[in-house]
Parts: C-alpha cells; sequence; structure tokens
C-alpha cells in the first residue's frame, strides 16, 4: 500500500469521528442544541405554584378558531394562532387579548367588543385547534400525543405503553414549552401525588436510560 492510500484512509477516519462528536454535540437527548440547555431542577409539587398556566387557557401560538353567526352579515370567520403579545386581530374591533382566556371566555370578549357597537345580534363561537405533547426515551411507545385535557407525567407515560425495562423512573426529564426542564422522581409520583407534575400542551417528557 501507497503512503497516499494510507493518508487518505487517515484523513476519511478523522472525518468521520469529527463528524459522529459534532452530531453530539448539537444536539442532546431532548432535541436541545447545548446552547439552549438548561440545568434541570428537582420537581417538589409545589414549585410552580400560582404561576402554573390553566391548561384550557390559549396560549402563544395555539391555532384560534372563531366563527359567527346570528346575524344576516355577520363578520367572516377567522382563524390566527396568537400572537407573542397574547394577542389576535379580528375585523372592526382590531386587537383582543386571547391569551390566558378559555375559549368561553373568549367568546364573551369578542362579543361584548362587536355587541352593541356593531351588531345588535351577535353569536360567537371559538374552537383551538388540536394540541400536542411529546413523550420520548425509554418508553415503550414514544410518539407526539394529542392534549384532550389535564393530564400528568405518570398519565403521559401510561399513554405512550408505560416504562421500558431499561427506564430511569427516577430521572424524568419534563421540559415546559418556555424551556423550564423540571427533573422528575416518578418512583416517588407513583407514591406520592404530588411528586406527579402537571403536563400542558407543547411539553416534552424524556425518560432516561438506566445504566
Amino acid at each position: 500500500m501507497t503512503k497516499k492510500f494510507w493518508n487518505r484512509v487517515f484523513a476519511s477516519a478523522f472525518s468521520g469521528a469529527l463528524a459522529l462528536v459534532a452530531a453530539g454535540c448539537l444536539s442532546d437527548d431532548l432535541g436541545n442544541s447545548p446552547g439552549g440547555a438548561r440545568k434541570p431542577e428537582i420537581y417538589t409539587g409545589q414549585d410552580e405554584g400560582r404561576n402554573a398556566p390553566d391548561f384550557n387557557a390559549f396560549r402563544i401560538d395555539d391555532r384560534v378558531q372563531i366563527f359567527f353567526s346570528g346575524s344576516s352579515d355577520p363578520p367572516e370567520n377567522h382563524t390566527e394562532r396568537v400572537n407573542d403579545d397574547g394577542t389576535i386581530t379580528l375585523a372592526l374591533i382590531g386587537s383582543v387579548k386571547a391569551g390566558g382566556l378559555t375559549p368561553k371566555e373568549l367568546e364573551e370578549e369578542i362579543q361584548r367588543r362587536y355587541v352593541p357597537e356593531y351588531y345588535k345580534r351577535l353569536s360567537v363561537s371559538v374552537q383551538r385547534e388540536d394540541r400536542y405533547y411529546w413523550v420520548s426515551g425509554e418508553v415503550r411507545l414514544p410518539s407526539r400525543l394529542n392534549y384532550l385535557g389535564e393530564t400528568t407525567v405518570l398519565r403521559a407515560i401510561a399513554a405512550a405503553g408505560h416504562f421500558t425495562d431499561f427506564a430511569n423512573q427516577k430521572k424524568v426529564k419534563l421540559t415546559r414549552k418556555s424551556g423550564k426542564l423540571w427533573l422528575i422522581d416518578a418512583k416517588a409520583a407513583q407514591k406520592d401525588s404530588r411528586y406527579d407534575a402537571p403536563v400542558y400542551p407543547g411539553d416534552r417528557i424524556h425518560v432516561e436510560r438506566r445504566f
């Protein structure tokens, strides 16, 4: 074998090794870049308190569908995602706060803004697009799941087929849509529901592997 041949072999192997290292650096087990990774905090059941979001309320980036009826010439039906400032924009009335309101509350607010200033009678129906959360790692059916209402980490894991035999049940990561990272002890949560954290739309649950 020539020296030139071996130089090519070593160069190829070195490039492959660099690619593997780069891939490992670019993402962690939650799909986050190291620069954006946050140190997890242990969930004790009281950490979020009054700051915990209403699971039924609209949040930033939720898609809002609004249907109008009850008038001979109602506004056009409207679909829009909640903006970063928590608002949507409707014909005639402009900016309307949607973030933090439930569908029923938003219906009432929109109707109040339209009636009686613009319409004598108007029916408003607000719906939301399907919302999701994700479960990955050592569960039997890792997947994106429909958020159908109030749920918790243990229920979400059950919906994903339960833990595998290799799951580290004491090390479950819960990443909020906001980026907040909690570390859940599922063993403790099975004994005391205070340690079973609530799950909200957009959250990601990752079960570590037991070594």
